[in-house]
């Protein structure tokens, strides 16, 4: 029998410092010849341009599809290109700024072939944006421990997302992703409905931490910075959520069941919280009075939050002044 077919898709936006030894990574993948896809998000900077020349002076085995959005799709969109042109079996995802170790690929289709899992993940290298190892676990997501789909249904952290793989019906059974949406966190999900999760306990790739979505709070742009990145944490949540409603109506879970209960309650949790940093706490509760106590509870936790930033910032500043 012949190994399953393997597409290997490299996202990348503005990653001009960093995606050169992404896309090395990827080309130097020892493995069966297989499909890299990289897909260009429309960068701004000369991130495409990096990536256009080694490709141009590439001749190994593996054959390479590069595409280049005319407009920026975000990382829902430009994952979703980049499914539609993919002809593989088993999908391995890598951005822009996270480097494969050569073995990454096979190392996962080894496991693959063996158990049979619709999404695999595994242990990473953490760097920081400077390349030095820093000393930080990843192993707090859900399914680096014990779980069970009512504990997945209310996770915001399922795997590290940049080790993951998966097979292409998580994508052409359940859907595209929603705009806004995390890979990580639908595909973790849709593969927890299926019950098939493997993880591999070794590091596959380097991992850049304080890049992207994985930066660090930011406490410099004072109070309102937070509050727009707030904001937008609970726009996803919201979004994934849904999300998440519809595929565990697609797999079966009725309307009443414990999944779909907890799945409307971090839904509607995560809409009060987003509507705080909109319309302001009072607005807020008028406009969730149909579940008052979710509300009432979910404002109360984001002022609280809140008042902790603007404690901090007054230390912070106190510390400057007479530190």
């Amino acid at each position: 029998m012949s190994p399953p077919t393997v597409s290997y898709i490299l996202i990348t936006y503005n990653q001009v410092r960093t995606v050169g030894e992404a896309v090395r990574s990827a080309l130097g993948q020892v493995t069966s010849p297989m499909e890299i896809i990289i897909s260009d998000d429309c960068s701004s900077d000369d991130t495409y341009i990096i990536i256009k020349k080694l490709i141009d002076a590439y001749s190994g085995p593996h054959k390479v599809i590069l595409n280049r959005n005319e407009k920026n799709l975000g990382l829902a969109g430009n994952l979703n290109k980049a499914h539609y042109l993919s002809s593989g079996e088993l999908i391995v995802v890598a951005a822009g700024d996270d480097i494969s170790y050569s073995y990454r690929t096979q190392s996962l289709l080894d496991v693959y072939v063996a158990k049979r899992p619709v999404l695999l993940c595994s242990y990473a290298d953490v760097i920081d944006t400077e390349g030095r190892p820093m000393v930080i676990s990843f192993k707090g997501p859900l399914f680096y421990k014990k779980w069970t789909i009512e504990s997945v249904a209310r996770s915001k952290s399922l795997y590290l997302g940049a080790t993951g793989a998966w097979h292409r019906s998580l994508f052409f059974d359940f859907g595209p992703l929603d705009d806004g949406a995390y890979e990580d966190l639908v595909f973790g999900f849709r593969a927890a409905l299926l019950g098939r999760v493997e993880v591999i306990k070794k590091p596959l790739i380097q991992y850049m931490f304080g890049s992207g979505i994985t930066s660090p709070e930011d406490l410099d742009g004072g109070i309102l910075k937070f509050q727009q990145r707030r904001k937008f944490e609970l726009s996803v949540l919201a979004v994934i959520m849904g999300q998440r409603i519809r595929d565990a109506r697609k797999f079966g879970w009725k309307e009443k069941s414990k999944v779909m209960r907890i799945l409307f309650f971090e839904k509607k949790k995560a809409e009060i919280r987003r509507d705080f940093y909109i319309i302001g706490f009072y607005n807020s509760f008028i406009k969730s009075i149909s579940h008052p106590l979710i509300g009432l509870s979910a404002l109360i936790s984001e002022k609280r939050r809140c008042k902790k930033i603007e404690n901090r910032l007054k230390e912070r500043q106190m510390s400057k002044k007479y530190g």
